[in-house]
């Protein structure tokens, strides 16, 4: 188990929340904690929640 820090923390009302980890993973929020981070919304936070690791290039995009 790694311990990871979260930067920032996607909001959505149709999707459940989520972190961003320092190292680019999105992880799942937690019951027990909240961690006070910069909150992301809209149509590029969704974008974000479909990727796993955020410092993999999807196939065929550029970033």
């Amino acid at each position: 188990m790694k311990l990871r820090r979260p930067i920032a923390r996607i909001v959505q009302s149709d999707a459940p929340d989520a972190y961003i980890a320092q190292d680019g993973i999105v992880m799942p929020v937690s019951d027990k904690y909240t961690s006070r981070v910069v909150l992301l919304s809209g149509a590029y936070a969704k974008q974000l929640l479909e990727w796993e690791d955020l410092n993999k290039k999807k196939k065929g995009e550029n970033c």
